[in-house]
């Protein structure tokens, strides 16, 4: 999961890669939080939009990646919850569903625990 500002991301919960944070100029996640849908990349160094990216080129050799934006209040992006891979990879529509599902797990935690916050300032 990112969460995104209007110049990094940061990494919040990951698996494999080192960074915590990168520019949003950069970022496959700055992408994501643009679109109401999948942003979905199978391999990155045939994407035009991204075989010259810093990070495909370099750590940490992006070549897969699949995220969600996390739209809470059906108003704010606050992030992305993503897959990335320094592996090429093909998903069906039943993974891209299954993603959209725990996006949707993600956005309603979210939520629960503001509307509560709101009750209990």
């Amino acid at each position: 999961m990112t969460i995104i500002d209007k110049e990094r991301q940061w990494f919040k919960s990951c698996q494999g890669i080192e960074l915590s944070e990168t520019s949003r100029d950069i970022s496959f996640c700055g992408h994501a939080i643009n679109y109401n849908n999948i942003f979905y990349v199978p391999n990155a160094l045939a994407d035009e939009r991204f075989f010259d990216n810093p990070l495909v080129l370099n750590e940490p050799y992006v070549r897969f990646y699949a995220g969600v934006p996390l739209i809470i209040f059906g108003e704010y992006a606050i992030g992305t919850l993503c897959l990335i891979d320094d592996q090429p990879r093909v998903l069906s529509d039943a993974d891209l569903d299954m993603l959209q599902e725990f996006a949707n797990m993600v956005i309603f935690e979210i939520e629960q625990r503001e509307v509560e916050r709101a009750k209990h300032p």
